[in-house]
């Protein structure tokens, strides 16, 4: 049990319940000296510890607390996960998962008790209901499967040559074919044949993670996609996605139809969302029959172009 600093006190395993109910994988902490009807975080710890309170209309989630629910292991603290409410980065504790040292990942798809279908079956029963409609607007003309087949392959095998990293970014970029395309993408093409020799040499192509990392740390927040591109093509065979701001629409688009009140960003930009996509589309896979993993994609890339022009 964890005891409240001003009176009352609550089973930590009722929080993990309440943080895997919520579909995200953390809980901001969201201390406020509010009354709980004026608290504006509905979603942080300290309003969901109110109703453990003796005074309910006191901040809850002070330090004393966090540092406790820390010790049971359970839980990690970090100072930035993004607000449900507010969308800033926020302090708040990440559960860690059984058996590991690591934080779980983000967003699960919930199963309910009672009966009935499970939020990736809904999702799926809906897939299907216009999978073919949808996924034969993608453009093979523009982007090839023959190309990224190589790509893949020649980045696995951590031995693209320039060629290979200039036609695998033109792809990405949507230039294939294309003599004509900005100098800010030529110039992230020459940065990327230039960086990848050192690349090599620190090892970090070992992890998905470090790879993401690296890649990251040598560039701006303005070069995510090609960051998450890179890692996706050294890590495919580990189902690292493709990500990008359509299947991350279309992936919370359609979480949003089952689920009420799910709240997220426009845009990917952590490694988080990456783990996110790829654990949603882990979920749904087993419900979509004879729907493969690159199948899923160009449907999640066509669904979410087809949700921004509504």
């Amino acid at each position: 049990m964890i005891n409240l600093s001003y009176g009352g006190s609550f089973d930590e395993q009722a929080l993990v319940r309440h943080i895997r109910q919520s579909g995200r994988n953390y809980i901001i902490q969201g201390q406020q000296n509010y009354s709980q009807a004026a608290h504006t975080k509905p979603d942080s710890l300290d309003y969901w510890l109110r109703q453990f309170a003796h005074n309910p209309n006191t901040k809850q989630a002070d330090n004393k607390v966090i540092a406790q629910l820390v010790a049971t292991g359970l839980f990690q603290a970090s100072n930035n996960l993004r607000c449900p409410n507010s969308g800033r980065p926020c302090k708040g504790l990440v559960l860690i998962c059984p058996n590991s040292s690591q934080p779980c990942k983000g967003l699960v798809l919930i199963c309910p008790n009672s009966g009935q279908p499970c939020e990736a079956q809904q999702i799926a029963q809906f897939i299907f209901s216009c999978f073919k409609q949808v996924s034969q607007k993608y453009d093979f003309k523009k982007y090839p499967k023959c190309a990224y087949d190589r790509f893949k392959l020649r980045f696995s095998a951590l031995n693209p040559a320039n060629q290979d990293i200039h036609d695998a970014l033109i792809w990405k970029y949507g230039h294939w074919g294309k003599k004509n395309f900005p100098k800010t993408h030529r110039n992230v093409i020459s940065d990327v044949q230039g960086l990848w020799p050192q690349f090599i040499k620190t090892g970090n192509h070992h992890s998905s993670y470090n790879t993401f990392q690296w890649w990251q740390k040598k560039w701006p927040k303005t070069r995510y996609i090609t960051v998450a591109f890179i890692t996706h093509l050294i890590h495919h065979n580990s189902a690292i996605p493709i990500i990008d701001q359509h299947n991350f629409r279309a992936m919370n688009n359609l979480i949003a139809m089952v689920r009420k009140n799910h709240s997220y960003k426009k845009k990917p930009s952590s490694w988080q969302d990456i783990l996110d996509l790829k654990d949603f589309m882990d979920r749904l896979l087993p419900h979509l029959n004879n729907v493969d993993i690159s199948e899923l994609d160009r449907f999640l890339m066509m669904w979410g172009k087809c949700v921004l022009k509504t």
